[in-house]
């Protein structure tokens, strides 16, 4: 039998006053897992739009999980759960659902009853979809009505101008919803813009081609300043042929400046000659839609600066058919003409594969792994890598020399020539090449320290190119006066800089004994002891200069023999010594030691003798005093006694 207090709800507002904490909290959001304890709840009286301290409701707790429990939602909302209710930051439950879910079921749900998808919140949802690469939300969102040019300053094209393999899906729909293809951010960029700006531009030519043709149909085509100013904002390395051609299709102009990561510009034709994957066609493409060759980049390089740096020499050769000598002696702005850089550097072939702290180099192998690349590079050793290099340098000076490139242009950092930069990399036959090219006029060039190529080769160490200079300049039609018109010859090792250093002195200073080995083959006696502006010879800067030199703590010590080298040199140079001269100096020596010794034992026996002579007169002296005053002791003793008895 039921007592009088007895009250059908009194089991649920027992069960809701257990979900409850002692504060008398809503207990809403640990419950959401269960629909029936959500049902317990909501009718013993619980908000369901109560607020947790961030401001979320129980309906962004339901949304905040991977795979929400859409029952619990559907008995939150049915209760009157606000569906576009906002925590404090201004995020919905459709936004938690849009970041957070797994799948686009709570999307659809919370879209069908009537989530608005154009609530300003913290991030625009449809940023959100195209960041996770959700397209089956972004379209949800889209038919649903959300807005595909918002936010203003960041439309939700321009992300998915970026989006890789979700790219061509992603355009498609929101240039289907309205999206416009010319809008412009803050930054005055435009979608085109915005997709050339990634690192691999070519995966977004496709969406490229959609946007441009989708403005085309709606009658507002971008403008030449606006395609011009896309494809200004290139960052890629290469030159991507079918991206570059698409815009000049788009008539951006041939020439057009493109900007460079690190500041700066560069422009088609130099990416193009730059590249080492880059066709002879794609080069005579851009110069048939009137590429100019002789227009540089920010530093003042050329195409031809471009190709000799990349070492491509097919690209090389062709540039010198087209161009003229004036353009192939254009400088940069550090004074360096293609034949400088061409003396200046030894061209990489390809790439290093980098295993076991060893370096294999080799051409560039495409679509292999390292370990393949290692496998296949395995019998290249690095004395044919360098070979390889040596003569790629070789054939491009070789064949600048040949189309009429300069050796006496002189750089504006230092007013180095190209032989300059030639002693300085040290090739033997590059420095040959250079000399029969400018007959050897260029010898009498110096740079702005008054050095000649000859001290070039002293300082770096280079005696292979020190060899070259002086056999060539030893012959006897290039040995002439100085006097004369023509190169400096038999007197090129006697040249000394502002500071009245000789090549010696500067490979002495160094430490590179086998280059002052040459330089002292071909230099006169008479020059090894030559005093530079501080009254420093050769020996001294061998000896003293650099010897013990403290990097960061550490001593590092010279292991070369110049010093020594120029001691045997300068003893030599004073003359030979006679073999017999040694045993006369002996028998000298021996002389000399026999009357040093006799004079010695009669220095000694002499004042022995006096010593002892001195003493006997003294002591016998002694003796008479003695004698003397006993006998007048005595007298004086008798005396006294006499008067006593008288």
């Amino acid at each position: 039998m039921l007592g009088e207090d007895y009250n059908p709800g009194n089991k649920i507002t027992s069960q809701v006053t257990s979900a409850r904490g002692g504060d008398g909290k809503s207990q809403l959001f640990d419950a959401l897992g269960s629909p029936a304890t959500v049902q317990q709840l909501i009718v013993g009286g619980e908000d369901v739009n109560h607020e947790d301290f961030l401001g979320a409701t129980p309906l962004h707790w339901v949304f905040s999980q991977e795979h929400p429990n859409l029952e619990s939602a559907e008995i939150i909302h049915q209760n009157g759960g606000n569906i576009n209710s906002q925590d404090y930051q201004g995020n919905t439950p459709l936004e938690y659902a849009v970041r957070h879910a797994a799948s686009a079921a709570g999307v659809e749900w919370l879209l069908s009853k009537g989530a608005d998808p154009n609530v300003k919140t913290k991030q625009n949802l449809l940023l959100y979809a195209l960041a996770k690469g959700k397209t089956d939300i972004l379209k949800m969102l889209l038919d649903a009505g959300a807005d595909p040019n918002s936010p203003r300053h960041f439309p939700p094209l321009f992300h998915a101008m970026g989006l890789g393999r979700f790219l061509d899906e992603a355009v498609d729909l929101l240039l289907a919803h309205e999206a416009n293809p010319v809008a412009v951010t803050n930054g005055n960029v435009t979608p085109l813009a915005y997709a050339v700006r990634q690192s691999k531009p070519c995966r977004n030519l496709s969406a490229m081609r959609k946007v441009y043709e989708q403005a085309q149909r709606r009658g507002t085509p971008f403008t030449a300043e606006q395609l011009s100013k896309a494809f200004s904002e290139y960052r890629g390395h290469g030159y991507h042929r079918e991206l570059f051609e698409q815009f000049l299709e788009w008539n951006v102009d041939v020439n057009q400046k493109i900007a460079r990561k690190r500041g700066g510009f560069t422009r088609p034709l130099i990416i193009a000659c730059g590249d080492e994957n880059a066709d002879i066609d794609a080069i005579q493409h851009l110069l048939s839609l009137g590429a100019d060759p002789t227009l540089a980049n920010h530093d003042g390089e050329t195409p031809l600066h471009a190709a000799i740096l990349t070492g491509a020499p097919d690209t090389v050769l062709f540039l010198l058919e087209t161009l003229d000598a004036q353009a192939i002696n254009q400088a940069n702005n550090h004074g360096q003409t293609a034949l400088h850089i061409a003396c200046e550097i030894i061209h990489p072939t390809g790439f290093r594969v980098h295993q076991n702290k060893r370096f294999f180099f080799g051409p560039r192998l495409k679509k292999f792994t390292k370990d393949e690349v290692t496998r296949q590079l395995a019998n290249l050793t690095i004395d044919q890598a360098v070979a390889i290099r040596r003569a790629r340098c070789i054939g491009l000076a070789q064949a600048l020399l040949a189309h009429g490139a300069s050796t006496h242009a002189q750089d504006a950092v230092i007013g180095a020539t190209p032989l300059h930069y030639a002693c300085r990399i040290g090739i033997p036959e590059l420095v040959t090449a250079l000399l029969e090219a400018c007959s050897g006029t260029c010898l009498r060039l110096r740079d702005k320290l008054g050095q000649t190529p000859l001290h070039w080769a002293a300082k770096y160490g280079k005696a292979g190119a020190v060899q070259a200079l002086m056999e060539w300049s030893q012959t006897e039609e290039n040995c002439v006066d100085d006097d004369d018109d023509g190169p400096y010859g038999c007197h090129l090792p006697y040249m000394a800089d502002e500071q009245r250093r000789l090549p010696i002195h500067l490979a002495a200073m160094k430490g590179h004994d086998n280059t002052l080995e040459v330089l002292l083959e071909y230099t006169s006696a008479r020059y090894y002891e030559a005093q530079d502006k501080d009254g420093r010879t050769p020996l001294w800067y061998a000896s003293y200069w650099y010897k013990d030199v403290g990097v960061w703590g550490c001593d590092h010590s010279r292991y070369d023999d110049c010093a020594g080298k120029l001691r045997r040199k300068i003893e030599s140079a004073r003359g030979a010594v006679p073999a017999y001269y040694y045993a006369f100096a002996a028998v000298a020596s021996s002389l000399a030691l026999a009357v040093i010794f006799r004079s010695v034992i009669a220095g000694a026996a002499a004042v022995a003798v006096a010593q002892g002579r001195s003493f006997c007169v003294k002591a016998w002296g002694g003796v008479v005093v003695t004698w003397r005053c006993a006998v007048a002791g005595w007298r004086y003793a008798r005396d006294e006694y006499c008067r006593s008895h008288t």
